[in-house]
């Protein structure tokens, strides 16, 4: 009898040992939605950053599948129908505020864990549904940005407002003049993917001048050739950056106009952290050009998931419970304290030369 009942334990052993086993060395599959259109650098430096972050963690668990969302409002839906099919429940976005608005409520309807590193709309913020963000909202970037604005002398400043990207930069607007302690400004909207020079040029007039602000978003480099002409009518004037147009094209077409330029950036100079610097390297070195700002979120959104599948969680909610329950988490950037909602308040760097991001270190 004993040895009857001992067959079946050693059995039922090898078969629990079998399913931990195989359950430890699972591959979660997670979608990365990026803009891939032709004149977008912006998805290639993403793919690739994801591929580095495999290179660099070979015993990940993630499945990584790319999908095409264009950050247009139709590639979108058929970007998210395609994961739809494809069963996957974990999704990393880099979109702007407008897209994001677009799959908000599927995404949440679907239970499907969205990690957001573009969109800064408050219609995520204090919310407990299925998005993780890893960037300030509109309205903190904004209060940050309005602060090292307050600081700077002079009372007279020309606010730049792309009216295309309206979920983000309209938002971005009402809260920096919520928050500014400048008493004249003058605002001009205008289409920062496709605008005539002349037609600035017209609208901007005699204005005076002391800051210009550019409240612009999704790495519109054209706007550097307007930023020249702010310099040319006023040299001493300071000119503003969100963080989202920061790229090695903007600084090459700023010309001298880079003088007077200050970039806002949720990363740090580059001096300032051995990390981001082997990464630039790394990644220069193996694909022949340098990441994006937004690249580098790409590779902690990668981390975090990485961490609660490692921790045995595979579910999005049981993901999301286990990363908000983290008193902090620390990437290998920087230290993430999400809030109860999943919400993180990232810090804000402010600078005058972005060469640092663009050159390599010897």
């Amino acid at each position: 009898m004993k040895v009857k009942f001992f067959i079946p334990l050693i059995l039922l052993i090898l078969i629990f040992t079998f399913a931990l086993t195989s359950c430890l060395n699972q591959k979660v599959k997670v979608a990365l939605f990026t803009n891939l259109e032709k004149a977008s650098e912006i998805g290639e430096s993403e793919v690739s950053m994801l591929k580095l972050y495999f290179k660099f963690n070979p015993k990940s668990k993630i499945d990584a599948e790319i999908f095409n969302d264009g950050w247009n409002k139709e590639l979108v839906h058929d970007a998210l129908s395609k994961l739809l099919k494809r069963k996957i429940k974990f999704l990393i976005t880099t979109h702007t505020s407008t897209i994001a608005n677009e799959i908000m409520d599927d995404v949440n309807k679907n239970k499907i864990l969205n990690i957001v590193l573009g969109a800064t709309t408050t219609n995520l913020s204090g919310k407990d549904d299925f998005h993780i963000r890893l960037i300030s909202d509109v309205e903190d970037e904004q209060k940050k940005i309005s602060k090292y604005i307050n600081s700077l002398p002079g009372r007279d400043v020309l606010i730049l407002v792309d009216d295309v990207n309206k979920g983000y930069t309209f938002l971005a607007k009402e809260y920096f003049l919520k928050f500014t302690n400048k008493n004249k400004i003058h605002e001009l909207y205008f289409d920062a993917n496709n605008f005539e020079i002349e037609s600035i040029d017209k609208s901007i007039g005699s204005l005076k001048y002391d800051i210009a602000y550019f409240i612009v978003g999704g790495g519109n480099s054209k706007i550097a050739s307007i930023a020249q002409l702010l310099y040319k009518k006023n040299s001493r004037v300071k000119i503003i950056f969100t963080p989202w147009v920061i790229s090695k094209k903007l600084l090459d077409i700023l010309g001298p106009a880079k003088n007077s330029a200050i970039f806002s950036s949720f990363i740090p100079l580059i001096e300032k952290s051995e990390r981001l610097k082997i990464i630039k390297n790394s990644f220069l070195k193996e694909y022949g050009f340098y990441p994006t700002n937004l690249s580098y979120k790409i590779y902690e959104a990668l981390q975090i998931l990485d961490l609660a599948f490692i921790n045995g969680k595979f579910e999005p909610s049981e993901v999301k419970n286990f990363l908000l329950n983290q008193e902090a988490i620390e990437t290998y950037f920087e230290i993430v304290r999400l809030n109860q909602f999943g919400d993180f308040n990232s810090e804000l760097f402010f600078f005058n030369d972005l060469s640092q991001f663009y050159q390599q270190d010897l």
